[in-house]
């Protein structure tokens, strides 16, 4: 079990601790956004079954780990921030790239979208690291719960959010 799970205001103190990903609640996309205004676009941008467990939410910085089943997808959006994703298990496809075990990726807030390959018959596990500006708004527990909210991570559909993924 974690000993904290890093705060989410701009008034708690950062300290060390410890964590096992298996002991720490994840949630689908569907349960997290629930019937919140916007609901189903957000849905059908990032899926309905990927699995999240927040790692890390602070003012500086969110950590995720992320469970996606085969062939799941997550369509062309962006977060307003720097991401990192670094791959524990399985296989995600960007465009035309396979990301695998310690393989990883990372967009200066650009748009991309993935999918979890298919071959990897126990689906893919993966982390992700956002930085987070001072121009982040909302209370934490409002931005994990709708990821409506307008924050450096929650993620943001486009105007060209139909487009097709580009390196």
């Amino acid at each position: 079990m974690t000993d904290d799970v890093a705060g989410g205001n701009e008034h708690d103190t950062s300290r060390q601790f410890f964590f096992d990903v298996n002991e720490i609640p994840g949630h689908t996309n569907a349960e997290r956004l629930g019937d919140a205004p916007g609901a189903e676009r957000y849905l059908d941008l990032l899926g309905r079954d990927l699995v999240t467990r927040t790692l890390v939410h602070s003012p500086r910085l969110c950590v995720f780990h992320e469970t996606a089943r085969p062939g799941e997808r997550v369509k062309p959006h962006r977060h307003g921030t720097y991401q990192l994703n670094y791959i524990l298990r399985g296989e995600l496809v960007f465009g035309r790239r396979r990301v695998g075990p310690d393989m990883g990726f990372f967009t200066p807030d650009l748009l991309y979208s993935w999918r979890a390959a298919t071959r990897a018959p126990n689906g893919s596990k993966s982390t992700r690291v956002y930085r987070r500006s001072s121009s982040t708004k909302g209370d934490a527990d409002s931005i994990r719960r709708h990821w409506v909210a307008q924050g450096d991570c929650t993620a943001r559909p486009t105007a060209r959010h139909g487009a097709r993924y580009r390196r």
